[in-house]
């Protein structure tokens, strides 16, 4: 499959405080290498504070790295002008842990999965109400959800709501940040079958980041894990988790429950 995207030698360090008039740097990533190819679905895992979160933010555009490359479709998006980098960005798209956190309260659920495509976009309320309304169709829900509000939904309706505004613009990319873990247990199989049969629908590309091995396992094709800013392992999911070769992934397995199948 063409490559999609590329993360090349990507380094990102912050300032902290390190008491009330010092401050230190600290190393987040370090030398991070990912290539994704179109239509896969890659698991990033790792333990709070492993720098997942912060290198899909990088990928997204959201920050800048301290150094390296990201090419995403063949262009540099750390040579892209803010408009450039605004433009890209329609070909990506995330999905937050908690959409009652990243979606709007006071917007209907028709406002809320319209406004990426207004951003880009120029088209009639009647076409948009039925774009709107396909998308909602494509997550399971039906047209009486357009003037609802978020908090009027159950956790996963709202997800749903938050996956279709992510696929508002048809993207190439899409990051999904926990998307099941603050969902009851009941729900979270349904979201994930969701977003399977999308991407079997649809060819999304994935970049699933979670702490939750057997979501890896169900999901992704294939599997990196990182522990403190690096890397560590690498390759084929059930490779990965059927037989660990670094000591962290060894204790991020063994942590796993077991499920009642295995």
């Amino acid at each position: 499959m063409p490559e999609l995207l590329s993360v090349s030698q990507v380094y990102k360090s912050f300032l902290i405080s390190d008491g009330m008039f010092r401050k230190r740097q600290l190393d987040v990533l370090r030398d991070i290498n990912v290539i994704i190819e179109e239509g896969e679905a890659i698991g990033l895992v790792g333990e709070s504070g492993s720098g997942k979160t912060t290198l899909a933010r990088i990928i997204m555009g959201m920050i800048p790295a301290d150094s390296g490359e990201v090419l995403f479709d063949g262009l540099d998006l750390t040579a892209l002008s803010k408009a450039g980098r605004r433009e890209r960005r329609r070909d990506m798209a995330i999905v937050y842990q908690n959409p009652f956190v990243s979606l709007n309260p006071r917007l209907s659920v028709l406002d809320l999965v319209a406004e990426p495509i207004r951003a880009h976009e120029r088209m009639s309320r009647a076409a948009l109400k039925q774009r709107v309304t396909g998308l909602l169709a494509d997550v399971g829900l039906e047209e009486s959800y357009l003037n609802r509000r978020i908090g009027a939904m159950s956790g996963g309706q709202a997800q749903r709501v938050a996956i279709a505004r992510a696929l508002a613009l048809k993207p190439k990319l899409i990051v999904l940040d926990e998307p099941t873990s603050a969902l009851d247990v009941s729900v979270q199989a349904q979201v994930l079958n969701l977003l399977a049969n999308l991407r079997a629908t649809h060819g999304y590309t994935y970049l699933l980041i979670t702490h939750n091995l057997d979501v890896v396992r169900h999901m992704a094709d294939r599997v990196l894990v990182m522990s403190q800013g690096e890397i560590v392992e690498h390759g084929a999911t059930d490779a990965i988790l059927d037989s660990p070769q670094h000591p962290y992934t060894q204790a991020l397995v063994a942590a796993t429950p077991k499920s009642p199948s295995s």
